[in-house]
């Protein structure tokens, strides 16, 4: 299941592909029945989302890697929703500030806004897994105007959807003990506030293993142009060492 990455340096980066080795199999096929909950001999069903789970679990186990990335479905999907809400990941929103990226995702928060769901975002561990990423930011707008309006809008999400209302403090509802879930606006630390990342003609085309493409998309100031704050920002989130 796993490979080493051909772009590993100072250390190996194991890639596990969503594709299999044989490009011949019926991919489509094995997909559809990826989803399928499968019954155990206990009687218990195993859904997609515990699968997945106990094949990240095998994996961490072999490989002992530092960080595990998973690049999943954007969109209201089964994958989408198991990586989301079952793995206890941390989960980078990336996002683009047009309407269509706004009505998508409130769509999904306000999937979320029933216990049990809302509970674990307000009161339990989920609450410091998000963060919105601004992915893309135009070189044809003025970047920071561009994340100002982009976290007011967010913010504007959250609030109408995850976020709790803090009562005044003098209304005999405030709680003074408790760590209500919701930030201000300019909150840098709150998970509506994005981490950018700006837009860059060498990465029109991501495509590394190409070697027409390859130098440009590897050098550093390309990368720290359009990358640098998103690896600094997001690691210091993650709480990792660079």
């Amino acid at each position: 299941m796993v490979g080493i990455s051909p772009l590993s340096s100072n250390a190996d980066v194991l890639v596990v592909p969503a594709f299999g080795w044989n490009e011949d199999q019926d991919y489509l096929a094995k997909l559809s029945r990826t989803y399928l909950d499968i019954p155990s001999l206990d009687g218990s069903t195993r859904t997609f989302a515990s699968r997945l789970s106990s094949m990240i679990d095998a994996l961490e186990r072999e490989f002992e890697p530092h960080v595990v990335l998973i690049d999943t479905r954007a969109g209201m999907h089964d994958i989408s929703a198991a990586t989301l809400t079952r793995l206890g990941a941390r989960t980078l929103l990336f996002a683009m500030d047009t309407d269509q990226t706004w009505s998508g995702y409130r769509l999904l928060f306000s999937h979320w806004r029933y216990p049990p769901r809302i509970d674990d975002f307000r009161n339990g561990a989920s609450r410091d897994c998000m963060k919105m990423v601004a992915a893309a930011i135009p070189q044809t707008e003025a970047p920071e105007a561009y994340l100002a309006q982009f976290a007011g809008r967010a913010c504007d999400l959250w609030q109408t959807t995850l976020y709790e209302e803090t009562p005044p403090q003098d209304d005999p509802a405030f709680d003074p003990g408790k760590d209500y879930f919701n930030f201000d606006a300019g909150d840098t630390e709150a998970p509506h506030y994005p981490i950018p990342i700006y837009w860059h003609g060498a990465y029109t085309l991501f495509d590394l293993m190409n070697p027409r493409r390859h130098d440009a998309q590897l050098a550093d100031a390309n990368i720290n142009s359009a990358f640098g704050r998103f690896i600094g920002e997001t690691l210091d989130w993650l709480e990792v060492d660079s």
